[in-house]
């Protein structure tokens, strides 16, 4: 989902758009769009649990927010996958 200004996108169109009942009918429906929930998005970190040696050996690290566990195979993530949080000891 990517969030916009309605406001702006009606501008920008009214410049392409010269028929004013198109115009008046395209602002009609960007009005009749609902409005995003937004929340706020937690941030996190990963914590290194160290290394372990038991079924397999695995590097694993917990979500400082949620509590959840990944090994090093999954620590690709910029976000935990469990809560959203977005981790900000993963490089960008």
């Amino acid at each position: 989902m990517r969030l916009i200004d309605a406001d702006a996108a009606v501008v920008r169109i009214s410049k392409i758009v010269k028929n004013d009942w198109l115009m008046y009918e395209i602002k009609e429906v960007i009005k009749k769009i609902p409005t995003a929930d937004v929340k706020e998005r937690k941030t996190g970190k990963w914590i290194d649990e160290g290394f372990y040696a038991d079924f397999f050996p695995h590097h694993a690290f917990c979500c400082s927010e949620c509590g959840n566990h990944l090994i090093e195979i999954e620590m690709i993530y910029k976000y935990c996958p469990f809560c959203g949080a977005r981790m900000v000891n993963v490089d960008d």
